[in-house]
Protein backbone atom coordinates (compact mmCIF):
# COMPACT_ATOMS: atom_id res chain seq x y z
CA UNK A 1 0.00 0.00 0.00
CA UNK A 2 1.50 3.58 -0.46
CA UNK A 3 2.26 5.32 1.96
CA UNK A 4 -0.20 8.01 3.01
CA UNK A 5 -2.07 7.71 -0.07
CA UNK A 6 -4.84 10.30 0.81
CA UNK A 7 -1.78 12.88 1.36
CA UNK A 8 -0.30 12.46 -1.96
CA UNK A 9 -3.87 12.38 -4.01
CA UNK A 10 -4.62 15.46 -2.63
CA UNK A 11 -1.27 16.99 -3.46
CA UNK A 12 -1.59 16.24 -7.04
CA UNK A 13 -5.03 17.66 -7.31
CA UNK A 14 -3.80 20.45 -5.33
CA UNK A 15 -0.73 21.25 -8.00
CA UNK A 16 -3.35 21.01 -10.83
CA UNK A 17 -5.81 23.28 -9.48
CA UNK A 18 -6.29 26.45 -11.27
CA UNK A 19 -6.83 28.16 -7.67
CA UNK A 20 -3.39 27.15 -6.48
CA UNK A 21 -2.17 29.41 -9.08
CA UNK A 22 -3.96 32.64 -8.43
CA UNK A 23 -3.31 32.12 -4.74
CA UNK A 24 0.41 32.03 -4.95
CA UNK A 25 0.06 34.90 -8.20
CA UNK A 26 -2.21 37.03 -5.73
CA UNK A 27 -0.58 36.61 -2.47
CA UNK A 28 3.18 37.62 -4.16
CA UNK A 29 1.16 40.51 -5.50
CA UNK A 30 -0.95 41.53 -2.06
CA UNK A 31 2.87 41.20 0.00
CA UNK A 32 4.31 43.44 -2.85
CA UNK A 33 1.85 45.93 -2.74
CA UNK A 34 1.93 46.56 0.98
CA UNK A 35 5.46 46.75 0.81
CA UNK A 36 5.84 49.30 -1.75
CA UNK A 37 2.94 51.53 -0.38
CA UNK A 38 4.91 51.24 3.46
CA UNK A 39 7.58 53.03 1.02
CA UNK A 40 5.74 55.35 -0.49
CA UNK A 41 3.68 56.61 2.31
CA UNK A 42 6.66 57.05 4.22
CA UNK A 43 8.28 59.36 1.78
CA UNK A 44 5.39 61.42 1.62
CA UNK A 45 4.75 62.02 4.81
CA UNK A 46 8.21 63.91 4.63
CA UNK A 47 10.47 60.57 6.43
CA UNK A 48 11.39 57.89 4.84
CA UNK A 49 13.44 54.43 5.47
CA UNK A 50 17.22 54.97 6.91
CA UNK A 51 17.28 51.41 5.86
CA UNK A 52 15.26 48.34 5.10
CA UNK A 53 15.19 47.38 8.95
CA UNK A 54 12.14 49.17 9.13
CA UNK A 55 10.35 47.59 6.38
CA UNK A 56 11.37 44.12 6.87
CA UNK A 57 9.89 44.16 10.83
CA UNK A 58 6.42 45.71 8.92
CA UNK A 59 6.32 42.97 6.56
CA UNK A 60 7.14 40.48 9.04
CA UNK A 61 4.68 41.35 11.43
CA UNK A 62 2.16 41.05 8.86
CA UNK A 63 3.01 37.65 7.33
CA UNK A 64 3.61 36.25 11.14
CA UNK A 65 0.04 37.13 11.84
CA UNK A 66 -0.82 35.53 8.68
CA UNK A 67 0.69 32.28 9.69
CA UNK A 68 -0.57 32.42 13.13
CA UNK A 69 -4.30 32.61 12.53
CA UNK A 70 -4.85 30.50 9.15
CA UNK A 71 -5.37 27.90 10.79
CA UNK A 72 -9.02 29.53 11.74
CA UNK A 73 -10.03 29.12 8.03
CA UNK A 74 -11.24 25.64 6.26
CA UNK A 75 -9.22 23.12 8.29
CA UNK A 76 -10.58 23.64 11.55
CA UNK A 77 -13.75 22.42 10.90
CA UNK A 78 -12.46 19.67 7.95
CA UNK A 79 -12.71 16.64 10.25
CA UNK A 80 -15.73 17.71 12.09
CA UNK A 81 -18.09 18.65 8.76
CA UNK A 82 -16.99 14.79 8.03
CA UNK A 83 -18.44 13.40 11.12
CA UNK A 84 -21.99 16.10 11.13
CA UNK A 85 -22.53 14.81 7.72
CA UNK A 86 -21.36 10.64 9.00
CA UNK A 87 -19.20 10.40 5.94
CA UNK A 88 -16.24 10.27 8.22
CA UNK A 89 -16.58 6.40 9.19
CA UNK A 90 -16.45 5.64 5.50
CA UNK A 91 -12.88 6.12 5.54
CA UNK A 92 -11.91 3.67 8.23
CA UNK A 93 -14.13 0.56 6.40
CA UNK A 94 -10.25 0.92 4.33
CA UNK A 95 -7.15 0.37 5.39
CA UNK A 96 -6.33 4.00 5.87
CA UNK A 97 -4.98 4.77 9.16
CA UNK A 98 -5.42 7.78 11.40
CA UNK A 99 -2.19 9.89 10.14
CA UNK A 100 -3.51 8.97 6.87
CA UNK A 101 -6.64 10.92 7.31
CA UNK A 102 -5.35 13.98 8.99
CA UNK A 103 -2.49 14.16 6.55
CA UNK A 104 -4.75 14.34 3.36
CA UNK A 105 -7.36 16.51 5.39
CA UNK A 106 -4.32 18.93 6.32
CA UNK A 107 -3.11 19.02 2.50
CA UNK A 108 -6.56 19.55 1.50
CA UNK A 109 -7.96 22.76 3.31
CA UNK A 110 -3.87 23.68 3.91
CA UNK A 111 -2.47 23.22 0.52
CA UNK A 112 -3.25 27.27 -0.94
CA UNK A 113 -2.55 28.46 2.53
CA UNK A 114 0.88 27.51 2.27
CA UNK A 115 1.79 28.27 -1.46
CA UNK A 116 0.32 31.60 -0.59
CA UNK A 117 2.59 31.94 2.30
CA UNK A 118 5.78 30.60 0.78
CA UNK A 119 5.19 32.70 -2.72
CA UNK A 120 5.96 36.11 0.25
CA UNK A 121 9.65 34.84 1.15
CA UNK A 122 10.84 36.50 -1.74
CA UNK A 123 9.26 39.69 -1.12
CA UNK A 124 10.36 39.32 1.98
CA UNK A 125 14.21 39.42 0.98
CA UNK A 126 13.39 43.28 -0.60
CA UNK A 127 14.77 44.93 2.36
CA UNK A 128 17.91 43.13 1.96
CA UNK A 129 18.99 45.13 -0.79
CA UNK A 130 18.16 48.28 1.33
CA UNK A 131 20.52 47.37 3.76
CA UNK A 132 20.24 47.20 7.92
CA UNK A 133 18.94 43.64 7.27
CA UNK A 134 20.94 40.67 7.32
CA UNK A 135 20.54 37.51 5.86
CA UNK A 136 20.90 35.55 9.26
CA UNK A 137 17.65 37.61 10.00
CA UNK A 138 16.22 37.16 6.95
CA UNK A 139 16.34 33.15 7.36
CA UNK A 140 15.75 33.35 10.47
CA UNK A 141 12.15 34.97 9.85
CA UNK A 142 11.22 32.38 6.95
CA UNK A 143 11.78 29.52 9.53
CA UNK A 144 10.02 30.96 12.40
CA UNK A 145 6.86 32.02 9.49
CA UNK A 146 7.35 28.22 8.45
CA UNK A 147 7.15 26.43 12.40
CA UNK A 148 4.43 28.94 13.03
CA UNK A 149 2.43 27.56 9.68
CA UNK A 150 2.86 24.16 11.02
CA UNK A 151 2.11 25.12 14.57
CA UNK A 152 -1.40 26.74 13.49
CA UNK A 153 -2.28 23.86 11.21
CA UNK A 154 -1.74 21.51 13.95
CA UNK A 155 -3.58 23.00 16.70
CA UNK A 156 -6.34 23.40 13.50
CA UNK A 157 -6.81 19.95 12.92
CA UNK A 158 -6.55 18.81 16.42
CA UNK A 159 -9.15 20.81 17.42
CA UNK A 160 -11.42 19.88 14.54
CA UNK A 161 -10.25 16.33 15.01
CA UNK A 162 -11.87 15.99 18.72
CA UNK A 163 -15.50 18.19 17.68
CA UNK A 164 -17.95 18.05 16.46
CA UNK A 165 -19.71 21.12 16.09
CA UNK A 166 -18.01 23.81 13.80
CA UNK A 167 -18.19 26.59 16.56
CA UNK A 168 -16.32 24.76 19.08
CA UNK A 169 -13.64 23.70 17.07
CA UNK A 170 -12.99 27.28 16.27
CA UNK A 171 -13.59 28.73 19.87
CA UNK A 172 -11.23 25.59 20.84
CA UNK A 173 -8.60 26.80 18.08
CA UNK A 174 -9.34 30.31 19.75
CA UNK A 175 -8.33 29.42 23.30
CA UNK A 176 -5.45 27.52 22.29
CA UNK A 177 -3.96 30.20 20.33
CA UNK A 178 -4.70 32.73 23.16
CA UNK A 179 -3.26 29.93 25.65
CA UNK A 180 0.19 29.83 23.80
CA UNK A 181 0.65 33.46 22.59
CA UNK A 182 -0.66 35.20 25.42
CA UNK A 183 -1.00 33.31 28.33
CA UNK A 184 2.24 30.77 28.80
CA UNK A 185 3.99 33.99 27.58
CA UNK A 186 2.55 36.00 30.46
CA UNK A 187 2.91 33.27 33.52
CA UNK A 188 6.83 33.02 32.51
CA UNK A 189 6.47 36.38 33.29
CA UNK A 190 5.02 36.69 36.05
CA UNK A 191 6.62 33.48 37.66
CA UNK A 192 10.41 33.32 36.25
CA UNK A 193 13.52 35.35 37.17
CA UNK A 194 13.32 38.78 35.99
CA UNK A 195 16.15 40.01 33.99
CA UNK A 196 18.91 43.39 34.62
CA UNK A 197 17.41 46.40 34.58
CA UNK A 198 17.37 47.75 30.75
CA UNK A 199 17.13 44.32 29.26
CA UNK A 200 14.01 42.82 27.41
CA UNK A 201 12.25 39.76 29.35
CA UNK A 202 13.71 36.88 26.87
CA UNK A 203 12.21 33.50 27.92
CA UNK A 204 12.32 30.26 25.99
CA UNK A 205 8.52 30.00 25.41
CA UNK A 206 5.88 28.46 22.67
CA UNK A 207 5.01 31.95 21.46
CA UNK A 208 5.19 33.12 17.96
CA UNK A 209 5.54 36.49 19.08
CA UNK A 210 8.25 36.25 21.79
CA UNK A 211 10.58 34.30 19.41
CA UNK A 212 9.93 36.97 16.67
CA UNK A 213 11.35 39.34 19.25
CA UNK A 214 14.59 37.62 19.07
CA UNK A 215 14.95 37.68 15.42
CA UNK A 216 16.98 40.65 14.99
CA UNK A 217 20.64 40.36 15.01
CA UNK A 218 20.74 42.63 18.32
CA UNK A 219 19.31 40.42 20.80
CA UNK A 220 19.86 36.84 18.64
CA UNK A 221 23.50 37.37 19.69
CA UNK A 222 22.86 37.38 23.29
CA UNK A 223 20.00 35.20 23.01
CA UNK A 224 20.29 32.52 20.47
CA UNK A 225 19.81 29.64 23.10
CA UNK A 226 16.52 31.14 23.76
CA UNK A 227 15.51 31.90 20.07
CA UNK A 228 16.37 28.12 18.77
CA UNK A 229 14.73 26.56 22.00
CA UNK A 230 11.58 28.45 21.77
CA UNK A 231 11.29 27.30 18.09
CA UNK A 232 12.27 23.43 19.05
CA UNK A 233 9.39 23.67 21.53
CA UNK A 234 6.86 25.29 19.22
CA UNK A 235 7.83 22.78 16.31
CA UNK A 236 7.50 19.79 19.04
CA UNK A 237 4.30 21.02 20.24
CA UNK A 238 2.77 20.79 16.54
CA UNK A 239 3.74 17.01 16.03
CA UNK A 240 2.50 16.52 19.52
CA UNK A 241 -1.02 17.70 18.29
CA UNK A 242 -0.54 15.87 14.82
CA UNK A 243 -0.02 12.47 16.77
CA UNK A 244 -2.72 13.50 19.17
CA UNK A 245 -5.42 14.12 16.42
CA UNK A 246 -4.62 11.35 14.83
CA UNK A 247 -5.02 9.25 17.67
CA UNK A 248 -8.56 11.09 18.45
CA UNK A 249 -9.76 10.63 15.16
CA UNK A 250 -9.89 6.87 14.73
CA UNK A 251 -11.94 7.56 18.59
CA UNK A 252 -14.17 10.34 18.28
CA UNK A 253 -15.47 9.52 14.90
CA UNK A 254 -18.20 7.52 15.92
CA UNK A 255 -21.63 9.17 17.89
CA UNK A 256 -21.88 7.17 20.73
CA UNK A 257 -25.24 7.52 23.09
CA UNK A 258 -24.95 9.97 25.47
CA UNK A 259 -24.76 9.15 29.33
CA UNK A 260 -27.48 10.41 31.69
CA UNK A 261 -24.98 12.87 33.04
CA UNK A 262 -24.06 14.25 29.88
CA UNK A 263 -27.70 14.55 28.68
CA UNK A 264 -28.38 16.46 32.15
CA UNK A 265 -25.65 18.84 31.72
CA UNK A 266 -26.85 19.47 28.05
CA UNK A 267 -30.17 19.79 29.64
CA UNK A 268 -28.83 22.44 32.18
CA UNK A 269 -27.40 24.53 29.18
CA UNK A 270 -30.30 24.57 27.33
CA UNK A 271 -32.43 26.13 30.56
CA UNK A 272 -29.47 28.61 31.17
CA UNK A 273 -29.47 30.13 27.60
CA UNK A 274 -32.96 29.57 26.23
CA UNK A 275 -35.57 29.43 29.59
CA UNK A 276 -37.31 26.38 30.82
CA UNK A 277 -39.83 24.37 28.84
CA UNK A 278 -42.77 26.84 29.39
CA UNK A 279 -40.59 30.19 28.98
CA UNK A 280 -39.60 28.63 25.35
CA UNK A 281 -42.93 27.82 24.34
CA UNK A 282 -44.27 31.60 25.58
CA UNK A 283 -40.76 33.22 23.46
CA UNK A 284 -41.56 30.62 20.53
CA UNK A 285 -45.07 31.72 20.03
CA UNK A 286 -44.08 35.52 20.34
CA UNK A 287 -41.44 35.37 17.38
CA UNK A 288 -43.89 33.37 15.20
CA UNK A 289 -46.90 35.49 15.60
CA UNK A 290 -44.06 38.58 14.18
CA UNK A 291 -42.99 36.60 11.39
CA UNK A 292 -41.92 32.35 11.36
CA UNK A 293 -38.56 32.68 9.90
CA UNK A 294 -38.23 35.11 12.66
CA UNK A 295 -37.97 32.12 15.25
CA UNK A 296 -35.65 29.81 13.20
CA UNK A 297 -33.11 32.91 13.14
CA UNK A 298 -33.56 34.31 16.69
CA UNK A 299 -34.47 31.83 18.58
CA UNK A 300 -30.65 31.61 19.88
CA UNK A 301 -31.69 33.55 23.18
CA UNK A 302 -28.08 33.38 24.52
CA UNK A 303 -26.48 36.09 21.88
CA UNK A 304 -28.06 38.54 23.65
CA UNK A 305 -27.02 38.51 26.87
CA UNK A 306 -23.61 37.47 25.44
CA UNK A 307 -23.05 40.94 23.30
CA UNK A 308 -24.13 43.14 26.47
CA UNK A 309 -21.94 40.84 29.11
CA UNK A 310 -19.31 41.37 26.56
CA UNK A 311 -20.15 45.37 26.02
CA UNK A 312 -20.27 45.59 30.01
CA UNK A 313 -16.51 43.57 30.70
CA UNK A 314 -15.29 45.98 28.38
CA UNK A 315 -16.67 48.89 29.75
CA UNK A 316 -15.22 47.31 33.04
CA UNK A 317 -11.84 46.93 31.64
CA UNK A 318 -11.83 50.94 30.30
CA UNK A 319 -13.04 51.74 33.74
CA UNK A 320 -10.09 50.26 35.28
CA UNK A 321 -7.54 51.35 32.93
CA UNK A 322 -9.08 54.99 33.37
CA UNK A 323 -8.41 54.74 37.39
CA UNK A 324 -4.67 54.37 36.49
CA UNK A 325 -4.33 56.71 33.90
CA UNK A 326 -7.38 59.39 34.58
CA UNK A 327 -5.63 61.85 31.64
CA UNK A 328 -4.44 59.38 29.50
CA UNK A 329 -7.59 57.67 28.61
CA UNK A 330 -9.09 60.76 27.78
CA UNK A 331 -7.30 62.06 25.64
CA UNK A 332 -8.55 61.69 21.55
CA UNK A 333 -6.17 58.85 20.60
CA UNK A 334 -7.70 56.81 23.03
CA UNK A 335 -11.14 58.06 22.03
CA UNK A 336 -10.28 56.75 18.76
CA UNK A 337 -8.94 53.99 19.74
CA UNK A 338 -11.68 52.48 21.63
CA UNK A 339 -14.84 53.60 19.32
CA UNK A 340 -12.79 51.64 16.64
CA UNK A 341 -12.31 48.36 18.94
CA UNK A 342 -15.87 48.24 20.07
CA UNK A 343 -17.12 49.27 15.83
CA UNK A 344 -14.81 46.05 14.57
CA UNK A 345 -16.05 43.79 17.51
CA UNK A 346 -19.92 44.59 16.84
CA UNK A 347 -19.57 44.60 12.84
CA UNK A 348 -17.46 41.05 13.43
CA UNK A 349 -20.38 39.42 15.56
CA UNK A 350 -22.97 40.59 13.25
CA UNK A 351 -21.67 39.44 10.28
CA UNK A 352 -21.68 35.93 12.13
CA UNK A 353 -24.99 36.08 13.36
CA UNK A 354 -26.17 37.73 9.79
CA UNK A 355 -24.49 34.95 7.55
CA UNK A 356 -25.56 32.08 10.46
CA UNK A 357 -29.01 31.28 9.76
CA UNK A 358 -29.72 30.95 5.84
CA UNK A 359 -26.40 29.20 5.83
CA UNK A 360 -27.16 26.63 8.50
CA UNK A 361 -30.34 25.99 7.01
CA UNK A 362 -28.89 25.25 3.77
CA UNK A 363 -26.12 23.32 4.92
CA UNK A 364 -28.86 20.77 7.13
CA UNK A 365 -31.25 20.69 4.43
CA UNK A 366 -34.09 22.41 5.86
CA UNK A 367 -34.71 24.61 3.11
CA UNK A 368 -36.39 22.08 1.33
CA UNK A 369 -39.42 21.99 3.89
CA UNK A 370 -39.50 26.10 4.26
CA UNK A 371 -39.76 26.92 0.56
CA UNK A 372 -42.60 24.59 0.67
CA UNK A 373 -44.16 26.75 2.83
CA UNK A 374 -46.47 29.99 1.17
CA UNK A 375 -42.97 31.62 3.11
CA UNK A 376 -41.65 34.59 0.35
CA UNK A 377 -37.97 36.11 0.10
CA UNK A 378 -39.19 39.19 1.93
CA UNK A 379 -40.48 37.14 5.10
CA UNK A 380 -36.91 35.05 5.11
CA UNK A 381 -35.14 38.82 4.76
CA UNK A 382 -37.00 40.26 7.72
CA UNK A 383 -37.11 37.44 9.76
CA UNK A 384 -33.23 37.71 9.83
CA UNK A 385 -33.54 41.36 10.09
CA UNK A 386 -35.85 41.11 13.28
CA UNK A 387 -33.15 38.85 14.75
CA UNK A 388 -30.45 40.91 14.19
CA UNK A 389 -32.32 44.37 15.98
CA UNK A 390 -33.06 41.88 18.63
CA UNK A 391 -29.58 40.79 19.51
CA UNK A 392 -27.75 43.94 18.74
CA UNK A 393 -30.10 46.40 19.37
CA UNK A 394 -29.32 47.73 22.43
CA UNK A 395 -25.52 46.98 21.86
CA UNK A 396 -25.52 49.39 18.70
CA UNK A 397 -27.35 51.84 21.40
CA UNK A 398 -24.93 51.84 23.54
CA UNK A 399 -22.06 52.21 21.17
CA UNK A 400 -23.21 54.85 19.48
CA UNK A 401 -23.96 56.99 22.47
CA UNK A 402 -20.57 56.36 23.64
CA UNK A 403 -19.27 57.32 20.13
CA UNK A 404 -21.79 60.55 21.29
CA UNK A 405 -20.34 61.31 24.63
CA UNK A 406 -16.78 60.85 23.55
CA UNK A 407 -17.02 63.40 20.48
CA UNK A 408 -18.37 65.88 22.93
CA UNK A 409 -15.77 65.72 25.50
CA UNK A 410 -13.29 65.43 22.80
CA UNK A 411 -14.62 68.96 21.43
CA UNK A 412 -15.60 70.85 24.28
CA UNK A 413 -13.25 69.75 27.25
CA UNK A 414 -10.38 68.39 25.31
CA UNK A 415 -7.99 70.12 23.61
CA UNK A 416 -5.80 67.94 21.25
CA UNK A 417 -5.27 66.53 17.79
CA UNK A 418 -6.51 68.70 15.16
CA UNK A 419 -9.71 71.21 14.42
CA UNK A 420 -12.90 71.09 16.57
CA UNK A 421 -14.68 70.76 12.46
CA UNK A 422 -11.69 68.36 11.76
CA UNK A 423 -12.73 66.40 14.72
CA UNK A 424 -16.79 66.60 14.65
CA UNK A 425 -15.79 65.40 11.16
CA UNK A 426 -14.39 62.57 11.81
CA UNK A 427 -17.09 61.62 14.49
CA UNK A 428 -19.68 61.62 12.11
CA UNK A 429 -17.84 59.95 8.62
CA UNK A 430 -16.86 57.12 11.78
CA UNK A 431 -20.83 56.92 12.62
CA UNK A 432 -22.09 57.29 9.50
CA UNK A 433 -19.59 54.07 8.28
CA UNK A 434 -20.24 51.95 10.72
CA UNK A 435 -24.42 52.06 10.26
CA UNK A 436 -23.73 51.59 6.52
CA UNK A 437 -21.12 48.83 7.53
CA UNK A 438 -24.21 46.82 9.99
CA UNK A 439 -26.70 46.80 6.68
CA UNK A 440 -23.99 46.33 4.14
CA UNK A 441 -22.94 42.82 6.00
CA UNK A 442 -26.40 41.93 6.63
CA UNK A 443 -27.21 42.07 3.07
CA UNK A 444 -24.43 40.78 1.65
CA UNK A 445 -23.58 38.01 4.22
CA UNK A 446 -27.06 36.52 3.86
CA UNK A 447 -26.66 36.15 0.08
CA UNK A 448 -22.95 34.61 0.43
CA UNK A 449 -24.80 32.44 2.97
CA UNK A 450 -26.98 31.13 1.09
CA UNK A 451 -24.93 30.49 -2.34
CA UNK A 452 -22.05 28.83 -0.21
CA UNK A 453 -22.48 25.18 2.00
CA UNK A 454 -19.47 26.27 3.92
CA UNK A 455 -19.80 28.68 6.80
CA UNK A 456 -16.70 30.43 6.78
CA UNK A 457 -16.02 31.36 3.93
CA UNK A 458 -19.09 33.51 3.26
CA UNK A 459 -18.51 35.13 6.74
CA UNK A 460 -14.75 35.86 5.71
CA UNK A 461 -15.87 36.83 1.52
CA UNK A 462 -18.03 39.75 3.99
CA UNK A 463 -15.62 40.56 5.89
CA UNK A 464 -13.24 41.51 2.98
CA UNK A 465 -15.01 42.87 0.93
CA UNK A 466 -17.00 45.40 3.36
CA UNK A 467 -14.36 45.87 5.77
CA UNK A 468 -11.10 45.50 4.33
CA UNK A 469 -11.59 46.48 0.80
CA UNK A 470 -12.30 50.29 1.46
CA UNK A 471 -9.19 50.62 3.04
CA UNK A 472 -7.61 48.80 0.09
CA UNK A 473 -9.14 51.06 -2.38
CA UNK A 474 -8.61 54.10 -0.12
CA UNK A 475 -4.74 53.42 0.49
CA UNK A 476 -3.95 52.51 -2.74
CA UNK A 477 -5.68 55.78 -4.40
CA UNK A 478 -4.24 57.94 -2.17
CA UNK A 479 -0.63 56.07 -3.09
CA UNK A 480 -1.37 56.33 -6.55
CA UNK A 481 -2.52 59.94 -6.89
CA UNK A 482 0.45 60.90 -4.17
CA UNK A 483 2.70 59.94 -6.80
CA UNK A 484 1.41 61.29 -10.09
CA UNK A 485 0.98 64.68 -7.59
CA UNK A 486 -2.89 65.33 -7.99
CA UNK A 487 -3.71 68.65 -7.61
CA UNK A 488 -7.22 67.99 -6.36
CA UNK A 489 -6.32 65.70 -3.82
CA UNK A 490 -4.22 67.68 -0.91
CA UNK A 491 -2.56 64.96 0.75
CA UNK A 492 -1.84 67.24 3.83
CA UNK A 493 -5.72 67.80 4.10
CA UNK A 494 -7.06 65.95 6.93
CA UNK A 495 -11.04 67.29 6.15
CA UNK A 496 -9.84 66.19 2.63
CA UNK A 497 -9.04 62.45 3.22
CA UNK A 498 -11.56 62.06 5.57
CA UNK A 499 -13.88 62.89 2.75
CA UNK A 500 -12.51 60.81 0.53
CA UNK A 501 -12.23 58.12 2.72
CA UNK A 502 -16.04 58.36 3.80
CA UNK A 503 -17.08 58.55 -0.10
CA UNK A 504 -15.41 55.25 -0.85
CA UNK A 505 -17.38 53.43 1.90
CA UNK A 506 -20.16 54.92 1.07
CA UNK A 507 -20.02 53.90 -2.53
CA UNK A 508 -18.78 50.16 -1.66
CA UNK A 509 -21.81 49.83 0.81
CA UNK A 510 -24.35 51.26 -1.04
CA UNK A 511 -23.05 48.74 -4.41
CA UNK A 512 -22.86 46.02 -1.76
CA UNK A 513 -26.51 46.36 -0.57
CA UNK A 514 -28.16 47.09 -3.78
CA UNK A 515 -26.20 43.79 -5.27
CA UNK A 516 -26.94 41.21 -2.51
CA UNK A 517 -30.70 42.80 -2.48
CA UNK A 518 -31.28 42.75 -5.88
CA UNK A 519 -29.46 38.77 -6.15
CA UNK A 520 -31.70 37.30 -2.62
CA UNK A 521 -34.90 38.66 -4.22
CA UNK A 522 -34.03 37.34 -7.49
CA UNK A 523 -32.61 34.21 -7.45
CA UNK A 524 -32.70 33.21 -3.85
CA UNK A 525 -35.37 30.29 -4.32
CA UNK A 526 -33.11 29.02 -7.46
CA UNK A 527 -30.24 29.37 -5.60
CA UNK A 528 -31.71 27.76 -2.26
CA UNK A 529 -33.57 24.60 -4.04
CA UNK A 530 -30.38 24.01 -6.28
CA UNK A 531 -29.14 21.59 -3.92
CA UNK A 532 -32.40 19.34 -3.94
CA UNK A 533 -32.39 19.33 -8.24
CA UNK A 534 -28.53 18.35 -8.28
CA UNK A 535 -29.55 15.48 -5.42
CA UNK A 536 -32.78 14.30 -8.25
CA UNK A 537 -30.45 14.31 -11.01
CA UNK A 538 -27.59 12.07 -9.06
CA UNK A 539 -30.22 9.73 -8.13
CA UNK A 540 -31.68 9.46 -11.61
CA UNK A 541 -28.58 9.02 -13.16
Amino acid sequence: MTFLPVLERELRVGARRPGTFWVRTASAASAYGILMWLWVSRAFSGGGFQDGSELFGSLSLLLLSYALLVGLGETVDSISEEKREGTLGLLFLTDLKGYDVVAGKLAATSLTSIYGLFATVPVLAIPLMLGGVTSGEFWRMVLLLVVTLVFSLSVSIFCSAVSRSEARARLAMAACLLLFELGIPALEYWFLPKPVLGMPAIFISPSSWMTFKIVPDLLYRSNANAFWGSLGLLHGISWVFLMAASLAIGRTWQQRPESAAALKRRQTATNWSSGESHERVVYRRSLLEKNPYYWRAGRARWVLGAVLGTLGVFGLFWFWLWMQDPSGMLERVTFVFTSTLLHFFLKIWWTAQAVRPMNKDLREGAFELLLSTPLTVHDFVRGVFLALRRNFGWAIIIVLGADSIMMLHATVVERGIGSETTWMLIWFSAIIAFVLDLFSLAWLGMWLGVKSKKSFRPFLGTILRILVLPWAVYLGMVTILGLFRAPFLPLNSPEMAVRFWLGIIVAIDLYYIWWSRKNLLQHFRSIASEQFDRGKIARAA
